[in-house]
């Protein structure tokens, strides 16, 4: 009876981890933020161009909030980008 119940909460535990991370894979509000090399922390992307490289992956480019640097994020092939903020399609 014992087994069967850990069994049960074990499957249960599951479930809701993999319903948490696919509810969190459809958010399409972090594409603006990206990771500054020379402040070293995750920044918000100012004046982003979605722009596309010679193999054909999308990637923002733009500025740093602070400092000014460039910053590209890279993003997944199957990504459907809608612009968010300030990121302009090229």
């Amino acid at each position: 009876m014992i087994i069967k119940l850990k069994k049960i909460y074990f499957i249960i535990i599951y479930i809701i981890k993999y319903i948490i991370v696919m509810n969190n894979n459809n958010d399409n509000s972090n594409y603006n933020f990206g990771f500054c090399l020379k402040c070293k922390s995750k920044k918000e992307i100012k004046d982003g161009k979605l722009l596309t490289n010679k193999k054909g992956n999308k990637y923002i480019q733009g500025n740093c909030d602070s400092c000014k640097s460039r910053i590209n994020r890279i993003l997944k092939k199957d990504t459907k980008l809608e612009p968010v903020g300030d990121v302009k399609n090229e």
